[in-house]
């Protein structure tokens, strides 16, 4: 907030904020669990105090823009990274003392954080801005969008970012974002390499997944094949 205050509202500014509050470990000052003691599971309560406590970190920011006169003229950016943990595999005490092992939903989606399921791997975001055409704002895209695109979609929509030259994997999505086209992805690489040098990953292209195990994440590391899941629409049964 004090970079934003100070900032000359003459010269161009960007901020990158990455925001710890909804993370392990688990914990949030009491008055954020108190908002949220409708939750009758108490880690819900936790975790939901923490999503609290980051709201108010960006409503403060928020607000610093438009007291600074430059939010008309921002464009304000706000993405996950996975999806929501369902337990919380580094703290057995906290599950303990809870009784309980859920922390979040990713209802609809199956899986959570630390799986390649798509509750673990797709995540939502939003940009805001007073500069976006009307026909689109309040719109919602399903195209397919990865951290990598960040980059290339942000200086693409400055127009000043020198990214020709560069190597990239990542696509500019912004016209995708600004006047709902289509992305120009079709296909998005999840992998983790381990200490043993083994790879474990997803390969999406278009509607289908390829997984490589273990698909179930941190608790399923006894799969040993490779499974290819189709979508549950195509009632496909691989054999």
């Amino acid at each position: 907030m004090n970079i934003i205050e100070r900032h000359n509202t003459t010269k161009p500014l960007f901020i990158f904020l990455s925001l710890q509050a909804v993370h392990w470990p688990f914990s949030v000052p009491k008055k954020y669990i108190h908002k949220n003691n409708h939750f009758k599971k108490p880690t819900r309560g936790i975790y939901a105090g923490m999503v609290t406590c980051m709201d108010e970190a960006i409503c403060n920011i928020t607000q610093a823009l438009k007291n600074n006169g430059m939010w008309d003229n921002t464009v304000f950016i706000l993405s996950t990274d996975n999806g929501g943990p369902l337990k919380d595999y580094k703290d057995p005490e906290f599950l303990k003392s809870t009784n309980t092992k859920s922390v979040s939903s990713n209802w609809p989606l199956r899986g959570g954080k630390g799986s390649f399921w798509e509750g673990g791997i797709r995540g939502a975001a939003f940009v805001h801005s007073p500069l976006l055409m009307p026909h689109v704002r309040g719109t919602e895209s399903r195209e397919l969008m990865g951290m990598v695109d960040w980059l290339p979609t942000i200086a693409g929509y400055l127009g000043k970012g020198n990214i020709v030259n560069l190597t990239l994997d990542g696509y500019n999505i912004w016209p995708a974002i600004s006047q709902g086209d289509k992305s120009p992805r079709q296909e998005l690489l999840h992998y983790v390499v381990r200490g043993d040098k083994k790879v474990y990953g997803a390969l999406r292209f278009g509607d289908w997944k390829l997984l490589q195990p273990p698909p179930g994440g941190n608790l399923n590391f006894h799969v040993k094949h490779s499974l290819h899941v189709p979508p549950p629409e195509m009632n496909i049964t691989l054999k």
